[in-house]
């Protein structure tokens, strides 16, 4: 298996998070005020630090990637392959409509929303335009990319260009006091 520069760090970081030693501006995400990339929660999630990855053989053109915060949840380590996400630790996930974007155990870049008392999704956060990170919308519950407006359904099918293909989808399953994100199939 290869990793990538970009899931190196971003495992690093979210390593570094949880043992508390997180901090370093090469890790942390940068600070600027406006803007249209914002995490769920409303905080800016801007970072203009140049990640050309050598590696990949992508169209680099566009530099411009968006970094949110790192979920410090500790893995269920003995099941690799599920995430579980319980409502004391994560509270927006609790009741309907709320969102969250997180790291699966793979390195899954993801946005997690729960969509009725019984029922939520988990979508690669990553759009298939030109990578940038979708934000969920709530008022019209669908997903859109700023980067260049391609939008998303809640399934993650394509619902307006420019992306051709949809967003990647997970089992979620709730339960009483969590959500598992299931990742082995």
């Amino acid at each position: 298996m290869t990793i990538t520069r970009r899931r190196f760090v971003e495992g690093t970081a979210a390593v570094l998070a949880y043992l508390g030693l997180g901090g370093t501006s090469a890790c942390a995400p940068a600070s600027s005020t406006g803007g249209d990339d914002t995490d769920p929660a409303g905080g800016d999630t801007t970072d203009t630090t140049d990640t050309t990855d050598t590696t990949d053989t992508t169209d680099t053109t566009d530099t411009t990637d968006t970094v949110d915060t790192v979920d410090t949840t500790p893995q269920d380590t003995a099941v690799p392959d599920r995430l579980v996400l319980r409502f004391d630790e994560h509270p927006e996930l609790a009741s309907d409509g709320g969102s969250l974007y997180t790291t699966g155990p793979g390195g899954e870049r993801l946005i997690v929303v729960r969509t009725s008392a019984t029922e939520a999704i988990a979508l690669s956060k990553v759009c298939t335009h030109r990578g940038c990170t979708v934000q969920y919308r709530a008022d019209r519950s669908d997903l859109r990319c700023p980067c260049h407006g391609a939008t998303f359904a809640l399934d993650g099918h394509v619902t307006g260009g420019p992306a051709g293909r949809p967003l990647a989808s997970y089992p979620a399953t709730v339960l009483a006091d969590r959500i598992v994100v299931d990742f082995s199939g």
